[in-house]
């Protein structure tokens, strides 16, 4: 396949993927994933509850929620050793990464974790 044909795949929950050429004779795949709606989400209903107040006593309880992350994060977590599938690993690593302004645009509540 020469390196400037581009053939598309498929778009999965955002993700569209694409196979190029590698100039040598083999194929790249280039995965993209747009998170304009997904954040946009995140956004709504950090809105909703953007205090620190409100917590509930019970573990599973919806305003308890603190972040919404996208599979591509979940994916990119998993390579830094922070989560191990939908598992956190390192929890202080997990916490600096939620509490990193560069982030926030996955918090659905205000204050540090």
């Amino acid at each position: 396949m020469d390196q400037t044909v581009k053939k598309y795949l498929e778009t999965v929950d955002g993700e569209v993927r694409t196979v190029l050429g590698d100039g040598e004779g083999g194929i790249v795949i280039h995965s993209q994933t747009d998170l304009t709606d997904f954040i946009e989400h995140t956004k709504a209903q950090y809105n909703a509850n953007p205090g620190k107040t409100g917590w509930s006593d019970q573990p599973f309880d919806p305003k308890n929620k603190i972040a919404s992350l996208p599979l591509a994060i979940i994916n990119d977590l998993n390579q830094k050793g922070i989560m191990r599938g939908y598992f956190i690993v390192d929890h202080n690593a997990m916490k600096k990464w939620l509490n990193d302004p560069e982030n926030a645009v996955f918090r659905t509540r205000g204050g540090q974790v």
